[in-house]
This record gives structure tokens, sequence and C-alpha cells, in this order.
């Protein structure tokens, strides 16, 4: 199949110690195995054009049974390359660099060094399991910069589940323990590591790889003569030229589409690239414009029809900021009453209650509509595969987050304030999580027609990272129809939202469930603007004092902590939990077994200091 198609091949002799380290590598006691699997592999396949390279093996240490495997194939067949990753091998028994799991500062250190000079294929990368491939594009932009980084092997490619029959007789994909076997994994799940599902149908990180790796890029080419630069199309194809494309494009304004069309047929050649059509623009330049491209396949092929998108890319072209309006909080003539266990802000329909023990709301309505309920600081999210890791003592966030109790933080509110006014109630509450790890100072601007939330939060945790900063909310299930300002149109996460686009999207909340086989943190959206949840004729609009994360699902994070598979989530939806987050930590992927979500999109200790202003119509 891979000759017929051209796909590319790396063939690996059938040979791995994982577990008994290297030390057969280097017995001549073993020598005659390990060449007799190299040579039997190569005579097999020697006549597969789609075989590039021949592989040692996996993990089994390096020694001179390698370089003797190394020797035996290079004279045999001098065609091809060899790879070899384990032990760090040199020239005599590698002919690639072929690292597992590298990090970014070692990357830039191996392509500093004159000295070795072999190209850089890593043999297994960004790992894909449960909710993940953060820290992606960093990957490939280290790819783009360097001519002798030449990409790498995902892992991988689909999760490995077991199907079965359900209580229905659908299908329901299983995994490690699920038939009571005497012999499990540490990590029941650990096999459950693919970009796609194992029904195959795409992850969402599935769409950062198909953008990261593409062969076509959109990109800003700098003339540091003129000190300015264009917009280019380039075309990292080997051999075919852009011809079998169609690029095309819309104009966005403020989020609503004005203008569309498809570029002229590009030929631009294989390596080289061509400058990109840009649209002009007029009218009111206050706008926030974007120009989306979409290169598409212009004829059917035989891994997806005519129009299948390969790459997307969004440009703006005027540097404004836009957010849709939202209504007036302080409209008309509020009252409050308070005791010892609550504080009453009514009025003109309005009628919302803060529990002052719980530091909550337990009622908020308007003209006897239900909005919302909770309100509660939140800093845990539902863990995914990746913040779990392999419960390696110190190797793992999610160990860590628990604990020191992050799952299951015990608040004190410290004091209530009420601060009576005509149109407006303030009420000023401090608080205090876990005996110190945070002290939040909220300050609620209560209104006919809505509050504003002013948060100042202290992390004093310690953790070297935390999953998150906001407040939760519990809407009616009748509040299912979402619409946002952001980015979209599918999930994104701080570290995972390079192919999303600015723009104005509408959704329900059971959509923005995402359907891993272990439920997890899922649905994220960031660099929100403003967000509408609405029941067909009442809605909650959510604006921030800046660009928010938010969550809008079906299901609360305490379901999809105790679910091991979806269909332990409940059977009946009884509301819609909406995350608001200040910050949200990027979800990493590097690998399964380390904390690996980079630097730049962790929440650390510090002061962090946030606004909302929620709606009622």
């Amino acid at each position: 199949l891979c000759d017929a198609l051209g796909i590319y091949l790396v063939d690996e002799t059938n040979l791995e110690t994982h577990g008994f380290g290297g030390q057969l590598s280097c017995s001549p006691e073993w020598t005659h195995a390990y060449m007799e699997r190299a040579a039997r592999m190569v005579l097999r396949d020697k006549n597969h054009p789609s075989v590039i390279l021949w592989s040692l093996g996996n993990e089994s240490g390096a020694g001179m049974n390698h370089a003797a495997m190394y020797g035996w194939i290079k004279e045999y067949d001098k065609t091809r390359y060899v790879q070899y990753e384990s032990g760090n091998p040199k020239g005599n028994i590698s002919d690639i660099i072929c690292p597992m799991y590298p990090n970014m500062s070692w990357v830039e250190d191996v392509m500093a060094d004159s000295s070795d000079l072999r190209p850089f294929i890593m043999c297994e990368y960004a790992y894909a399991k449960s909710n993940s491939n953060g820290n992606f594009k960093e990957f490939w932009d280290y790819i783009d910069k360097y001519p002798r980084f030449q990409g790498g092997f995902l892992w991988d490619f689909s999760d490995k589940a077991i199907a079965v029959k359900d209580e229905n007789n659908g299908t329901k994909y299983v995994y490690g323990g699920y038939f009571g076997e005497d012999v499990v994994d540490p990590v029941p799940d650990m096999c459950m590591n693919g970009v796609v599902h194992p029904d195959l149908s795409f992850k969402p990180g599935a769409l950062e790889v198909r953008n990261g790796q593409s062969p076509v890029l959109i990109e800003y080419v700098a003339n540091p003569y003129i000190g300015t630069g264009s917009w280019k199309i380039v075309n990292h194809y080997h051999v075919l030229d852009l011809s079998h494309l169609k690029v095309r494009y819309e104009v966005v304004k403020n989020g609503i589409l004005t203008r569309e069309g498809c570029l002229e047929t590009l030929t631009t050649p294989a390596g080289g690239s061509d400058d990109l059509w840009i649209p002009e623009i007029s009218g009111d330049l206050c706008d926030e414009v974007y120009v989306n491209y979409y290169v598409e396949l212009a004829k059917d092929t035989f891994f997806a029809p005519a129009g299948y998108e390969i790459y997307r890319k969004q440009i703006p072209l005027t540097g404004n900021v836009y957010c849709p309006e939202s209504g007036e909080v302080f409209s008309d003539c509020v009252q409050v009453r308070e005791n010892d266990d609550s504080v009453e802000i009514f009025g003109d329909g309005v009628s919302v209650v803060y529990d002052k023990k719980k530091g909550v709301f337990s009622r908020a309505q308007f003209n006897g509509q239900q909005y919302l309920e909770g309100g509660n600081d939140e800093f845990y999210r539902a863990v995914t595969g990746i913040d779990e890791g392999t419960h390696e003592k110190g190797r793992n966030f999610d160990d860590d987050w628990r604990e020191k109790g992050l799952d299951r933080l015990e608040k004190s509110v410290e004091s209530v304030v009420v601060c009576p006014g005509d149109r407006v109630i303030i009420l000023k509450v401090r608080s205090v999580y876990g005996a110190g790890m945070f002290r939040t100072n909220t300050t609620y601007m209560i209104g006919s027609r809505g509050m504003e939330i002013h948060n100042q939060v202290v992390n004093n945790s310690g953790f070297e990272c935390i999953p998150r900063i906001g407040l939760s909310f519990r809407l009616p299930s009748e509040y299912s129809r979402l619409s946002w300002y952001g980015l979209g149109p599918w999930e994104t996460y701080q570290d995972r939202k390079s192919a999303a686009f600015m723009g104005q999207y509408e959704d329900t909340v059971a959509a923005q469930h995402e359907p891993f086989v272990v439920p997890c943190e899922c649905g994220g959206h960031e660099d929100t603007r403003c967000m509408t949840l609405s029941d067909g004729r009442h809605k909650l609009t959510v604006t921030g004092g800046a660009p928010f994360h938010f969550s809008a699902l079906p299901y609360s994070m305490e379901a999809y902590l105790k679910a091991g598979y979806a269909d332990e989530l409940p059977k009946v939806c009884t509301g819609t939990w909406l995350m608001l987050d200040a910050v949200h930590a990027g979800l990493g992927g590097d690998t399964g077994w380390a904390k690996n979500i980079h630097p730049e999109y962790r929440i650390k200790t510090g002061m962090y200091a946030y606004s909302f202003k929620l709606i009622f119509e």
C-alpha cells in the first residue's frame, strides 16, 4: 500500500530489549541473533521503494552488535540510510540523529553543533495521550528554522483500544483492566495516546498537528535591506508545485463575513515561494478585520475529496480590537437586605441571593427566570492523561496537586461587607482556601440586570503550575445554546491554538464535550472577548476586562473526574457548567510521563487580577 501511495517508511528490525537494558547489545553471544534479524528484514523488504530508511531496532542500548548490523546493511544496500536511536549512537551505528522526546533547549544545542551534521529526525515525539498535543507548534517552528531538523514521528496515530458492545448494542472502546485480567499496566490507559480517537475521528489536537506539519505555509518574510517585508505562500513539497491545490479566502470584520473568493491557481514550484495576494479594505478602519486563508485540495485524491483542508492561516488587516456590545448592569433601583447567613439584592424583577457562609450565589433570577448559581473560585481541572503522567513521584503535576489537596480545597469566608447604593449593591468578600494556599479579595457590583465581578487572587500554593484561576457557575440545562467571539471553531488552550481563528461562533453546549475514551478536561476556548449562553428566550452574556478562557459543558468537573469511561458520565444532564478563567494552563504533550507544560504556559505563584461582567437578558 505504501509503495502504491508514495508513503515513506522507516523499516525497523524486530529488536527491543527495553526491560533488560543494553546488555545484550554488547554481548558477543547475541551477535548472530542481532545480525540474523537485521538481515531477514532487509532481504524481505529490499524491493519496496517506500522504504527509505532501515532502523536497527528500538530501546536496546547501543553496542557492537548494532555496529555489526549497520556495517552489514550498508555494505549490502548502498541506496538507503540506516538509523538507530537508543544510547545516542554516533555515525558508525546511525546515519541519522533520531532522538526520542527531545526537549527544545537540547535541540538548539544539537543544531548549533557543527561537529556532527547528520540529519535530525525525532523517532518519537508529541505524545498524544488524552487531551494533548500542546507545545506542538514550538517543534515545528524549529523544524522550519533549521534545515537539518527534518521532522519526526508522532507517538501515536490512533488510540489503541478494544471495541466491545455496550448495553445498547453500540460500540464501546475499552482499555487495560476492563476484562479483569491478571496483568494490567500501572497506567491502564497508557495506550490511549493517539492523535485520533480509536474510531479514527479527529481529536482536537489533530487539527493543530495538521496545520503545524502542513506542506504549505503562509509566512511573513522580512526584507532586512528595506526594513519591511511581505506575506508569502511557501511550498514545502519535495516534487509537487501547488497547482493541485486551491486557496480560498474570507474577509471577516468584527466576526462577520463580508467578502470571500478564491485565488488564481498557484504554480509555486517545490521548495519555492510566491507573494500572497492580500485584499484591500475600505470603510471604518476602527473595525477588527482579518483575512482567513484556507488551502484545500482542488480535486479528489486517494486520501480525501476535493475541498479537504490541509492548511489555514489568519492574517490581521487592522490592528484594532473589537468587543461585542454588552448590556447595562445598573439600570434600575435595587434594594438589599442582610442577615447572618445571606445577602439578598432585589428590585424590578431581579433577585440575587449570596450565601455568606459558602461564599457563592444560591440564586440569581431575573423576571422569575433562574440564570445561575455558584461563583466559586476554581484552581483545579478534570485532569488529562498528561497531567496524571505515570504516577512516578515528582514527575507529574496531578500527584503533586492531590498530595497538597488542590482537588479538595476547603474554603473559609473571612469577611463579607455590604455597601448599599441606589442602582448598585457592592459586596466585598475576602476568602482563603487551603489554609492560605490561595487568598481572594472579590468585589461584586450587583445591579438590576446583572453583576460585575472584580477579583484579586494571591497564589501562594508553591506549585510549579496550577491548572487554572477562575470561577465556576451552574446554569439550568436549558441554557444549551452557545455563542462566543474569540478563537474557534474548535477547542483551544494556551499551548494549542495556532490553527484556530478569531471570529464569531455558534454551537451547542453538548458539542463542547469531546468524547475522549477516558473523560477529561475539554471544551476550552482561549482569547475570548464575549460569550453568551441562551435557552432560546433568555440569555446570559459574559464579557471580560481582558481576553479570557471559558468552557461551557453538559457535565461538571466532578463528573469528569469520577468517570473512567464516557458511559459513566451522568445519563441525564442536570445543568450547564460554565467555567470563566482569567488564565488556564497549557495542556503539555511532549511526553506522557513528565511535567512538560512549557514554562510560558504555566500558572505560577503570584498575584492575579481579573474582572467579568455578567448580563441577564
